[in-house]
């Protein structure tokens, strides 16, 4: 069962780890730098989905760049000019290329979250709740992380598909196997601080399923987790 926190994005920072990867963040698929490079905003060729093997980490390359060149956050400043995701033409075919790119945009989106505090490009998809509540802990609708100058340094994460194609229900819904590899980077800054963040709080790994149901043109996505641990050796508490 996932559940949600009642945690702002700015006390996430200051917590870090601690108490807060737990349940929640056995749904945040959050991170930055893997998919903030400056990508062109048309679809990727249709050739590129013509294989047999969908397995390793998700890619997506669909991005609108228009706010300018990308700048990494450092200890200094947050990101800026973040790349925002958008829509591939794939994504509203009940193909298994549809269902691919989804959990890609779902993976960029979250990697805009973590950057900038936004979920706009999220709610452009339809997510399970338990899922979109637990990423209330990364949410800065009022602007407190930002006015108060807090960020991940460097964070990263990792969504990979284990198996090369997914498992086909019925005609409509699909489930694919997947793991998540979180890692927040050594460094975060709080209220204009630079600190370290401890080591054995910093990188967690997660691995679940992926169900995705198409309906009304576009892929609806439910994820579970069925197994979750940091790579310290324990699960965060």
């Amino acid at each position: 069962m996932i559940t949600s926190l009642p945690y702002s994005r700015r006390c996430v920072l200051r917590t870090v780890g601690a108490g807060l990867f737990g349940t929640a963040a056995t749904t945040l698929i959050v991170a930055c730098s893997r998919n903030q490079q400056t990508h062109a905003t048309s679809d990727p060729s249709v050739s590129q989905y013509v294989r047999s093997d969908f397995s390793g980490e998700v890619a997506f390359e669909s991005f609108n760049t228009s706010a300018g060149t990308y700048v990494p956050a450092n200890a200094e400043h947050p990101a800026q000019n973040v790349p925002v995701p958008i829509k591939t033409e794939n994504m509203g075919k009940n193909s298994i290329a549809g269902f691919y790119d989804t959990i890609g945009y779902l993976n960029a989106a979250l990697n805009y979250l973590l950057a900038t505090g936004d979920t706009n490009p999220l709610e452009v998809i339809t997510i399970n709740p338990e899922f979109t509540k637990a990423l209330l802990l990364f949410t800065d609708e009022t602007g407190e992380s930002q006015a108060a100058k807090s960020w991940y340094v460097s964070p990263q994460a990792t969504l990979s598909l284990t198996s090369r194609m997914p498992t086909a229900v019925n005609d409509y819904r699909k489930d694919w196997r997947y793991t998540l590899d979180i890692s927040l980077g050594e460094q975060q800054v709080v209220n204009s601080q630079a600190s370290a963040i401890p080591a054995e709080q910093q990188k967690f790994h997660y691995a679940g399923t992926i169900q995705g149901t198409f309906e009304k043109e576009a892929w609806s996505l439910t994820l579970t987790v069925r197994d979750q641990q940091s790579t310290a050796g324990a699960s965060p508490s």
